[in-house]
């Protein structure tokens, strides 16, 4: 005799439970007094709208129907996207901010999701036979694949459900009276056949050799007893929260080790105050406004950088990053690697590879979905020990490993939160439509940024030990710097990438080799000179732009050019930002600093008596010479 809910269960038709679906999620958002839409009203609202148009026709299907239907459906957009992302990529020159890999890698993520999704489908088939007719199946594949390609673009979630459900239901009626057999043929077909595709992808892709290295035949044998450089890019660090920089709070004591045995700049700056054309620069040793790596737009190719140049000279190279936003292969920084590490191959990267899976992860997370993925400090050292042991020892090195637990959204890990008192609730940094901060917030930012650079200190300290138990430590220049800065709160600003101000731009530079006796050097410097320096101390027989650091801890060597700099392209952000107004540019020069902004105007500071930049002097009668000389300087360094 069946149960009183089996029989509840078969009294209500597909349609009376998709009308029941929809009223209810109209009826939950009349209780919340407000109508919005998100991923589950998205899901709830198609449910009910597949039982409604399509809960009729042929018998019930059975329970594995529906996870066949999906699997192939889920192939079928992971490959329609991979087409799309290939079209716009080869015809356009678009960045797609996918791994390398995105042409296997989309088909996996996809399939993943329509798996879980036929799963789920194929369970309540059992619990409950008479809820889903074969072609409903059809439509939730064909609205859960057009919502996927929908969610490329960012649109409203309201104008994706009614174009996601409209394409459904396009594609699925003239399907509408095929019978269960012939749905089962189908989906089989399409499984043989681009599961087939899909193997041979992830094959090929795993076994193709790394696209950034140099060719064997263009290298030169390395000169013997060249020494290793071990570039460390802290993404997102101020100089000033070091504690080697006199910072309060003992956030580096690994740092402060190294420190007391390297030259350490107490004025560098970046030429950028966010991380790709500041990394370019430090690749290039072209400022930020020449090498023409930008929010949209990668380092060009025919650019020569560092790891080409090392690697020509017979180095092995390898780079390994936590920013996998900005720092990616497909922005040009990986040219000239024999092996670069971004993208991993975990879940919540699969997850991020499928369109819908960003929108999703995003939604679930409170977060944009590149704060989600990244690669945290214990990743990017193990992967840089990892490849270390596989490097011949008679051969030097060139690592590159990028940081990027303190960029803003900073978690730091269990054992370290909460090191510097209590941490800050999720709050969108420097695109926040907010201006005004509550003291307790900003101190909560502070507290784990700083905790977060302890962690990231920690890590270093752990590599820098097992550099040393490998016996490779006295042979390696170590480097230590950051791309940017961070500002909380200085000049009413959160964040970087918005303004040209000193927070932003001061990065700290360390560097250790032996023979060189440690020293405090307090002339101003730029990253831009940084490759030249290491051109210069490897003995390369190449040249990058930029002027050798190494005259300044050398007596009688020669003065380093003082002009520094700085340089980011207008955005459309809230009008507060000073990137609001167009690009803003700057030049530092004898302890001053020139700032013009998009709408002509300027300010106008002395860094010597005036760090914080609290007083604007552009407008001082005694400076007027002073700020003349300074256009000209900065007219003549963009060569306009």
């Amino acid at each position: 005799m069946p149960s009183p809910r089996a029989g509840l269960l078969d009294a209500l038709s597909p349609r009376v439970v998709g009308g029941l679906l929809l009223a209810a999620l109209v009826g939950a958002d009349a209780v919340r007094g407000r109508f919005t839409i998100g991923p589950l009203d998205l899901w709830v609202g198609a449910l009910a709208l597949g039982w409604l148009v399509f809960g009729h026709g042929t018998g019930p299907a059975r329970p594995g129907l529906g996870l066949r239907v999906m699997v192939a459906l889920g192939l079928v957009t992971g490959w329609t996207e991979v087409l799309h992302f290939a079209v716009r990529k080869a015809a356009f020159g678009a960045i797609l901010k996918l791994p390398t890999a995105f042409a296997w890698l989309v088909p996996v993520a996809e399939l993943g999701l329509f798996a879980a999704v036929g799963l789920a489908f194929a369970g309540a088939s059992l619990l409950w036979p008479r809820a889903f007719r074969p072609v409903m199946f059809v439509f939730y594949g064909a609205f859960l694949g057009a919502w996927s390609h929908l969610s490329i673009y960012r649109l409203h979630a309201a104008a994706e459900l009614i174009l996601a459900v409209g394409a459904a239901v396009a594609v699925t009626r003239p399907l509408a009276a095929w019978s269960e057999a012939n749905l089962r043929r189908w989906s089989e077909r399409g499984l043989v056949g681009l599961g087939a595709l899909l193997l041979l992808a992830i094959a090929f892709g795993q076994g193709s050799r790394s696209a950034f290295a140099v060719a064997d035949d263009r290298r030169e044998p390395a000169v013997p007893g060249a020494p290793n450089v071990l570039l460390l890019v802290l993404d997102t660090v101020r100089a000033d929260h070091l504690s080697c920089y006199g910072y309060e709070r003992a956030t580096t004591p690994q740092l402060d080790a190294l420190a007391e045995r390297s030259v350490l700049f107490e004025r560098a700056f970046t030429p950028s105050p966010w991380t790709l054309p500041s990394h370019a620069t430090i690749f290039t040793g072209l400022d930020a406004h020449r090498h023409g790596a930008d929010w949209q737009a990668p380092l060009p190719e025919g650019i020569p950088t560092l790891a080409e140049i090392l690697a020509l000279q017979g180095y092995a190279t390898g780079g390994f990053v936590g920013n996998i936003r900005y720092c990616a292969a497909e922005f040009g920084i990986a040219r000239g690697f024999d092996h670069y590490e971004d993208y991993g191959f975990e879940p919540a990267v699969l997850a991020y590879c499928a369109a819908v899976g960003r929108s999703i992860m995003a939604a679930v997370g409170g977060q944009p979905f590149h704060t989600l993925v990244r690669n945290d400090a214990t990743t990017v050292t193990d992967g840089f020990l990892g490849w270390l042991e596989q490097c011949p020892t008679d051969q030097p090195f060139f690592a590159f490993l990028n940081y990027y637990d303190a960029h803003q959204h900073c978690a730091p890990p269990p054992e370290f939160a909460g090191r510097f008192g209590p941490g800050a609730e999720y709050v969108e940094h420097w695109n926040a439509r907010r201006r005004e901060w509550l003291d307790a917030e900003m101190q909560g930012f502070v507290n784990d940024y700083d905790a977060c650079i302890a962690y990231i200190d920690d890590e270093i300290g752990r590599l820098l030990r097992e550099l040393a138990a490998q016996g490779r430590g006295e042979d390696t220049i170590v480097i230590v710097t950051a791309d940017h800065g961070e500002q909380f709160g200085e000049h009413d600003l959160i964040g970087h990438g918005n303004s040209l101000y000193v927070p932003s731009l001061h990065a700290p530079l360390l560097l250790a080799m032996a023979g060189v006796p440690p020293v405090r050097l307090a002339e101003p410097v730029s990253l831009r000179d940084l490759p030249a320096t290491i051109l210069e101390l490897v003995d390369a027989n190449v040249a990058l732009p930029g002027a050798s650091l190494r005259g300044l801890w050398i007596p009688g060597e020669g003065a380093v050019p003082s002009t520094i700099l700085g340089h980011v392209t207008g955005l459309d952000a809230p009008p507060w930002l000073p990137v609001s107004r167009g690009d803003v540019r700057s030049v530092m020069h004898r302890g001053w600093q020139l700032i013009e902004l998009g709408d002509d105007t300027a300010e106008l500071y002395d860094l010597s008596a005036d760090w914080a930049q609290a007083d604007n002097l552009v407008n001082a009668a005694a400076q007027q010479s002073r700020l003349k000389a300074l256009r000209e300087r900065l007219r003549e360094s963009w060569g306009r």
